[in-house]
């Protein structure tokens, strides 16, 4: 009865609740109540069952959508598709996630994201329209965020007047579970006009095991209810698993249940690439002219017009001209390759792969991550650059015994020249010249190997361009030094008693 009664009050009809009798809810067809005559006026139209009419009920309260029929849609006049705000990549409205290995950098490139947004630039290629961003931070503290964002508009040069774009929700220390977050999340931004939301990182707001597909099914939905609730995208930072990704699927690299690959409409995947020494030692090479070239621009200085390109690709010869020419700014070219080598050191690659639900998949993002920005890849060595663990195994052996070859040919090339140089302290590289200019030639380069005693036949033999054989006779000719045990001696003088 009481489940009865609240039906009938939640849908307009006024009863008497005191009145606790089933029966008397029954009407007789013929009988008059009042001065008015009781009539059927419909048969069979409701369920069959108490239990049956319940369901229906229920089913009627819920706020799930109706059915829609494709034959009553208009091909030819479908309402437009949500706005790209990542061209290519992401619609307003829907979710996105970044993943990437712990300490990557995934926070630095949101940073980036927001500040694309906050001035309508690009992001790894990828235009992005002016949006109002609000950013929920719940892993840094609030001064390192704002020293960050400064950083980012600094070294991409973008105008502080956009950072007015930007909203933070600074949460380290206080986040919740998303469910008891986001009704306080949509309750705050729900008046913001906010078209984009960044939630970084994503495990501090679970609400269960995320290796638990159901329960991350619950927590994604969570997702689905802030974007329609506030109309806004949606984009998450995510974390890989532990171990090598190169072997993986891009969206398979996420740690826990493959919810989290399967839920959001776009996930964009970092991976670190490996860089090899000749890579590295190229980068050095471009690094160092880029910077010699730029601080000779803002000394008035145009390097390529003045030395030509083949020079300016060389920056130790590059800086070799600048300091000859412009002496007065010797120390600052110096200065400014050494800031260079340093950076290349500790520069790292890194690819951008991306699975996308709304549109076709585009060719992979690669940059280099110069600290604190990502930066585009200038050099076009990182188009074929692998991750750690993608190589097959016999690629890696064949690889690395590549490199093991080139070590030790770059070792021998500087022994030869060590070699050479020594040669050429010598009097003389030709033929014999007279066997006083060989005794001389002897005596020094027994004494450069140690002297008597230690220097041994190879030694002296690499040192005059000889063989040991003809150093051997060339000792026991001078009749002053004899060879025991492959090393020179003295021969000692006699002395006879008078």
């Amino acid at each position: 009865m009481d489940y009865l009664y609240g039906v009938a009050r939640a849908n307009g009809l006024k009863n008497d609740g005191a009145c606790k009798n089933p029966s008397r809810l029954s009407r007789l067809p013929g009988f008059e109540r009042g001065d008015k005559k009781q009539y059927i006026i419909a048969d069979r139209c409701g369920q069959e069952k108490w239990t049956d009419w319940v369901e229906w009920v229920e089913d009627q309260k819920d706020d799930l959508p109706n059915f829609e029929s494709l034959g009553d849609m208009d091909f030819d006049d479908l309402p437009p598709l949500n706005q790209e705000i990542i061209g290519g990549i992401l619609r307003k409205g829907h979710k996105m996630t970044l993943t990437g290995p712990s300490k990557g950098g995934k926070t630095w490139d949101l940073l980036e994201l927001c500040a694309a947004f906050a001035c309508g630039g690009k992001w790894h290629g990828w235009q992005c329209t002016v949006e109002r961003t609000l950013y929920v931070n719940l892993e840094l503290d609030a001064i390192s965020l704002k020293h960050r964002m400064r950083d980012v508009f600094v070294e991409q040069g973008i105008d502080f007047k956009y950072r007015k774009m930007i909203d933070v929700w600074n949460l380290r220390g206080k986040a919740r579970p998303l469910d008891k977050l986001a009704p306080k999340l949509i309750r705050r931004a729900m008046k913001m006009g906010y078209s984009v939301i960044v939630i970084d990182p994503v495990y501090k707001i679970l609400t269960g095991d995320e290796n638990n597909a159901s329960e991350m099914s619950l927590f994604t939905n969570l997702f689905d209810t802030i974007s329609e609730q506030l109309r806004c995208a949606v984009v998450c930072c995510h974390h890989h698993s532990k171990g090598s990704q190169g072997a993986k699927r891009a969206s398979d690299r996420g740690s826990g249940s493959g919810v989290f690959s399967r839920d959001p409409d776009a996930i964009l995947d970092l991976v670190e690439l490996l860089i090899t020494p000749d890579a590295r030692k190229q980068l050095f090479r471009l690094m160092g002219s880029r910077a010699l070239v730029s601080a000779a621009t803002a000394r008035g200085i145009d390097a390529v017009d003045k030395y030509g390109q083949d020079d300016v690709g060389n920056p130790d010869g590059l800086l070799m001209s600048l300091q000859m020419d412009y002496p007065d700014y010797s120390d600052a070219f110096r200065a400014a390759l050494a800031d260079a080598n340093c950076a290349a050191v500790k520069m790292t690659g890194w690819r951008i792969e991306c699975t996308l639900r709304e549109f076709a998949k585009p060719d992979n993002a690669v940059c280099w991550f110069k600290f604190p920005i990502h930066m585009e890849d200038f050099t076009g060595m990182l188009k074929d650059a692998k991750a750690e663990g993608e190589e097959p195994a016999w690629e890696v052996q064949m690889r690395l015994k590549k490199e093991k070859k080139e070590q030790e040919k770059r070792e021998k090339a500087a022994l030869d020249k060590t070699r050479k140089d020594a040669n050429a302290e010598n009097e003389g590289e030709g033929e014999d010249d007279g066997k006083e200019c060989d005794d001389a030639r002897l005596a020094k380069a027994i004494e450069a190997c140690g002297g008597l005693g230690v220097a041994t036949l190879s030694e002296v033999g690499t040192r005059l361009k000889r063989s040991k054989r003809t150093v051997r006779n060339r000792v026991e000719a001078t009749k002053i030094y004899e060879v025991r045990d492959c090393i020179i001696h003295g021969i000692a003088k006699k002395v006879y008693a008078l």
